[in-house]
């Protein structure tokens, strides 16, 4: 079976990128934030950190809609952009953001140690014969839903969140003219 190369997104819209940052910056940043699980971190194997990082760069795109366009039609991941502006500051668009405001890398950081150490960013949820969510495990808790309401919840990582929180579409006004 052949697998994904693991390749980093150097800002110019790679078509095969897979990554949003290295394996070097990504242990540098555990090691930096969260001492205590950097040893854990540490002993994965090169392959099993890069499959941590590809998969928190994926998270990333599949749950977010950013600000601004894509660089090219034919980039593999959501970044770089052009049109992106930010605290009155216009985002180059050839790199991907990490900056004090706002960090795909550093989100990408926080997501790829979660993956790697504790499980499934986007766990596959358990259902009942017609198909309702009944119980949802992810790497930090277990959300059993109430055959009434369904799902409540959403699973949240604060820290790698608000990095992105600055970069996101979020709900505005609708100007009729």
């Amino acid at each position: 079976m052949a697998m994904i190369p693991f390749v980093v997104e150097d800002g110019t819209g790679l078509p095969d990128a897979t990554a949003y940052d290295t394996v070097e910056n990504v242990s540098d940043y555990i090691e930096t934030f969260y001492n205590s699980k950097f040893s854990d971190w540490d002993a994965l194997s090169q392959g099993a950190k890069e499959s941590a990082i590809m998969t928190a760069s994926m998270y990333i795109d599949q749950n977010n809609e950013f600000l601004g366009m894509i660089v090219n039609c034919h980039q593999g991941l959501k970044w770089p952009r052009c049109g992106v502006c930010v605290k009155g500051c216009a985002i180059p668009s050839d790199v991907v953001p990490d900056y004090a405001f706002g960090s795909i890398t550093k989100a990408t950081a926080e997501y790829a140690w979660r993956a790697a150490l504790e499980g499934p960013l986007n766990p596959d949820p358990s259902v009942d014969p017609n198909g309702r969510i009944i119980e949802m495990t992810s790497c930090c808790s277990t959300t059993k839903y109430s055959e009434r309401y369904g799902p409540v919840l959403t699973q949240s990582y604060p820290t790698a969140d608000k990095y992105l929180k600055c970069f996101k579409i979020t709900g505005g006004r609708l100007i009729r003219g």
